[in-house]
């Protein structure tokens, strides 16, 4: 015989599975799989009306500064000393300073990076956004090249969140990007 609390968990339980199966009946699934799909259609529907009342309010061009701010790069030193020694530190970034602008998709960064977008709540990005909305420039983006023959992704040494920004305003925004290069020793 079950503890008066377990029974009345277990009353609960009951009363609520088939409060579920009338719900799901009504939906139209009698199985687990047309339950799924069911759902599958409902999530569907929502992503496709939340994205229709998104192109409603289209986000303005992202405006970009001509050349990095001078803070940009110790953030990049600061990142990069994760990486490398401090005399590879120091190259790369005199090398990040001297270098010229060059523009590379938002949807391309990320890929060579290997990095995930970031969500649009995530406050960094927010506040990028937020920024590109007010018609703000924002400055451009600091990469240490890749190696595509080692499988080495591109580093964003500066500017992750700029980039996540750009691509939730659109993925084929062209982003002004400096790009230095790591000597990388041959390891044979």
């Amino acid at each position: 015989m079950a503890q008066p609390k377990t029974a009345a968990k277990l009353s609960i339980a009951v009363r609520t599975f088939e409060r579920m199966r009338a719900e799901i009946a009504e939906m139209g699934a009698g199985i687990p799989h047309e339950l799924m799909r069911a759902v599958l259609r409902e999530v569907v529907s929502a992503v496709d009306s939340a994205t229709t009342e998104v192109r409603k309010y289209p986000m303005p061009e992202v405006k970009w500064l001509d050349g990095p701010e001078e803070h940009d790069f110790p953030a990049a030193a600061d990142y990069l000393a994760l990486l490398a020694d401090p005399q590879t530190v120091t190259t790369l970034t005199d090398e990040l300073r001297a270098g010229s602008i060059v523009h590379k998709k938002a949807k391309d960064i990320l890929r060579a990076a290997r990095l995930r977008l970031l969500p649009v709540d995530n406050p960094h990005v927010a506040s990028d956004l937020s920024k590109i909305k007010k018609g703000h420039p924002l400055s451009p983006i600091l990469l240490i090249r890749g190696d595509l023959q080692t499988g080495v992704p591109v580093q964003i040494a500066d500017g992750y969140h700029r980039v996540c920004a750009s691509y939730h305003t659109d993925e084929n925004t062209d982003i002004p990007v400096i790009i230095a290069v790591a000597n990388r020793r041959a390891t044979r």
